[in-house]
């Protein structure tokens, strides 16, 4: 290679590694925004139901505060009632004992008086017995005797009076009615410090929600921020890989990168599992091709695709590539060139070199009628899940076409991006997905303490079970069960984590979450297109005008589950905020149970071998936030499928998430 060809290459590869560096470094920076975000989506979410239960509670208090004054005014004139009533009662006794003596004194005279009344008749009696005078005198000594009687009866009256009267314990209704006062207006001081205090709460959490809601603000422009720089940097490495390195595409299934997955990869058509494809542009050419020539003046007669291990990427040189042209043919795919029946020159009958593209499946696991899966890397070995490689493509010249330049190396692209084949693990599917009540006859004691166990060993708390299975102690209410069917990994391989994302209600019209994220990255997409009118992505290009993209992106902030949430962020959820499903037999009539959600028309014919799980929910049951469920509070189920290999067999796997955004919520009950 010449000189200007090394310097050529040598700087079309510093840029792309410092684009690339670029990238990574704005990834890097993506994510850390994108977790910052969700944790402040949350504190958003967790001040706002803090502030609610705050104004609930201050409502409440202050109901209570309310009877509480009702009942210290009832208090206080009872008191006032009491307090008059002992002073009337003092001097109606008083007044009952003079009128008592009274009457004694008037009875006692009224008694002597019928005495000596009777003594008068007595001597009438003896001396004019049958006169006149005597039948008077008798009469009046009856009268008089009668008198001396009621007199008796209202002395005995007037002396029960001050009895009674006296009897009557007004000084201890008093006493009491004070006591009754005094705890009312305790009561009515500890009333009011609550509902000073819950009035104190909800001002500061007021202020907190204001807070937090303000840095969830600033967390999402920071967020849209970086996001725009990391598309815009995604562009910028795609366009400088379209004008100096063949467009050097590779297609696999390749990591987590969700703007990738939902952007750039989203319009290409389904492909082979664990599959490499490749498509690049081919070499133009710097002449006029011509007429009835045999052969038209196109210079490069083969291109070679080699796979290499990232780690060899630097090291990698023409020289190497030539090295493995001679060697053995599974060390690379070749592209010779050959002349159709009309004359014109194609590769492999693919496509025209006038179509400036070649394209096609290099490798395939599971295809097996395809020889791609023969083929090995640079190094001989077999092209395994879980390694991170890169593709170079050469241009190999006619010899004729460098003897005319002098020049007689060929050309040897730029590495293309890194890729790792991974396998990926089966979603839950939401028809599989079932939350319900336990009843009484499906509650099963020994498979909740199974979960009860599993649910510790998760946690690494110290979660207390029972050999004997103290059903007091496994206090759940409702069960979350599911099927896989013949899922890829088993056993202890794999872990199924059951995360209940809460119904955050009005507080999150209006946040950012990873659609309307998606609709972001579209409006941009679009924006960069407009600047650049080549079609360096891969795929077709967008439809979509920057109006509608606009729409899209309001309409798209009301979306499910409201929050950011996606299986990044999933996969960090911490073991406490999830609950681990275990294994069960499933019942027999279970199907039943499952039909009420199965899709209508679905075909009744036999499914493959399916693994039933279970998991519980109770009180200590939290959401994805940490927060304790709540009673008649609406969750959407979603199920996380996370490898448990080793950490040497990790990369080969890639975890899945269930589809949260169209799962049905469930109301929590106790």
């Amino acid at each position: 290679m010449n000189s200007y060809n090394e310097n050529l290459n040598a700087t079309v590869v510093a840029s792309l590694q410092a684009l690339d560096l670029d990238e990574k470094n704005l990834q890097s920076q993506f994510n850390s925004s994108m977790f910052t975000l969700y944790h402040a989506e949350g504190a958003t979410i967790t001040a706002d139901d803090k502030l609610t239960n705050s104004k609930s509670d201050l409502k409440f208090k202050n109901t209570i505060k309310q009877i509480a004054v009702v009942n210290t005014n009832i208090s206080n004139n009872l008191v006032s009632t009491a307090t008059q009533a002992d002073q009337y009662l003092k001097q109606a006794v008083t007044n009952a004992a003079v009128g008592a003596s009274n009457v004694q004194i008037a009875a006692n005279s009224i008694v002597r008086l019928a005495s000596d009344i009777g003594s008068i008749f007595s001597i009438i009696n003896a001396a004019d017995f049958d006169t006149d005078v005597f039948h008077q005198a008798q009469t009046v000594a009856a009268y008089m005797n009668e008198t001396a009687y009621e007199a008796e009866v209202a002395s005995k009256i007037a002396m029960d009076v001050s009895k009674y009267t006296s009897q009557v314990t007004s000084s201890i209704v008093l006493d009491k009615a004070k006591t009754t006062n005094a705890s009312i207006k305790n009561l009515l001081k500890i009333t009011s410090a609550d509902y000073e205090a819950a009035s104190q709460s909800v001002i500061a959490d007021n202020a907190t929600q204001v807070e937090v809601s303000a840095n969830e603000k600033v967390a999402e422009g920071a967020l849209e921020d970086i996001c725009i720089n990391y598309i815009a940097s995604k562009f910028a490495y795609y366009s400088t890989n379209a004008e100096l390195n063949l467009n050097l595409v590779v297609d696999a299934d390749t990591s987590q990168d969700s703007i990738d997955n939902d952007l750039f990869l989203a319009q290409n058509p389904p492909k082979p599992p664990l599959s490499i494809t490749v498509s690049f542009d081919t070499i133009k050419t710097p002449f006029a091709a011509k007429d009835n020539a045999k052969r038209p003046t196109y210079p490069v007669e083969t291109y070679y695709v080699f796979v290499v291990k990232e780690s060899k990427k630097d090291t990698f040189s023409i020289s190497n590539a030539e090295e493995l042209v001679n060697g053995t043919t599974r060390q690379y795919v070749s592209y010779p060139r050959v002349i159709t029946e009309d004359g014109d020159p194609a590769f492999y009958d693919q496509l025209t070199y006038k179509d400036s593209k070649i394209s096609g499946l290099i490798y395939s696991q599971t295809d097996k009628d395809n020889k791609g899966d023969e083929l090995h890397d640079s190094d001989d070995d077999a092209i395994t899940v879980g390694e991170s490689y890169v593709v170079f493509v050469m241009a190999a010249y006619y010899n004729d076409y460098k003897k005319t330049l002098n020049d007689f190396d060929d050309f040897l692209s730029a590495p293309s991006r890194p890729f790792c084949m991974k396998n990926k693990l089966q979603k839950v599917k939401n028809t599989d997905i079932v939350v319900g009540k336990i009843s009484a006859n499906e509650k099963n004691i020994s498979l909740e303490a199974k979960f009860t166990a599993a649910l510790s060993e998760s946690t690494k708390n110290d979660i207390s079970t029972n050999d004997g299975h103290d059903k007091d102690k496994l206090s759940y209410s409702m069960q979350l069960t599911f099927d896989v069917d013949e899922p890829l990994l088993k056993g202890d391989d794999i872990q199924y984590r059951c995360i209940f994302l809460p119904e955050p209600g009005d507080v999150t019209n209006g946040m950012l979450n990873s659609t309307s994220l998606k609709s972001l990255i579209e409006i941009e997409y679009v924006i960069l297109q407009n600047i650049d009118s080549q079609d360096i992505i891969k795929g077709s290009k967008s439809q979509v005008t920057k109006s509608d993209a606009l729409q899209g992106l309001v309409a798209q902030r009301h979306s499910k589950p409201g929050f950011f949430f996606n299986l990044p962020l999933a996969e960090q959820v911490s073991a406490g905020n999830y609950s681990p499903a275990i294994k069960y037999d499933k019942p027999a009539d279970s199907s039943k149970k499952l039909s009420a959600t199965a899709t209508q028309g679905e075909d009744n014919a036999a499914k493959p071998t399916t693994t039933s799980y279970i998991t519980f929910i109770g009180p200590d049951t939290t959401d994805n936030f940490g927060n304790l469920l709540v009673a008649n509070k609406k969750y959407v189920p979603v199920i996380v499928s996370v490898a448990t290999v080793s950490e040497d067999e990790a990369n080969n796997y890639s975890n899945a998430i269930s589809d949260f955004e169209n799962k049905a919520k469930f109301s929590y009950t106790k």
